[in-house]
């Protein structure tokens, strides 16, 4: 007795391989929320809807620190744009997260020394508290 199937199966993937079977997800956002904070507060805590784009604006730094993502949950938070310096003199940083489930998550960013690697010891810290609602 033959056996087709493999046969068949093989011919069937490399068909869906060659067609470009990719899948992109364009996120929509249904509005904008901004988080700014002081240096000299070590928490802010807000509220944020629902499928809204959220910008994080982080204070300006020296140019012998940078600012870093510690701690971030991607299941509510999916980040949406690179740390982009600010257009402004003195202006800070911005990220873009897009809020994407209810809850409430936490963003953690510690200032550390530029090209200081994984094993740097910040200078400065700052929680960011979001609930989703």
């Amino acid at each position: 007795m033959r056996r087709v199937l493999p046969p068949v199966l093989a011919v069937l993937a490399l068909l869906l391989v060659l067609s470009g079977c990719t899948t992109s997800t364009k996120i929509v956002t249904q509005g904008d929320a901004t988080v700014m904070f002081k240096p000299q507060s070590k928490r802010t805590e807000q509220s944020v809807e629902l499928n809204n784009r959220v910008t994080v604006i982080l204070p300006p730094t020296d140019p012998t620190h940078v600012w870093q993502i510690a701690f971030h949950d991607t299941r509510f938070l999916p980040q949406l744009s690179a740390p982009t310096p600010s257009k402004e003199p003195g202006g800070g940083i911005s990220i873009a997260f897009f809020a994407s489930r209810p809850g409430t998550t936490r963003l953690r960013f510690v200032l550390v020394p530029v090209n200081a690697g994984r094993e740097a010891i910040p200078t400065d810290a700052h929680d960011v508290v979001l609930t989703v609602r």
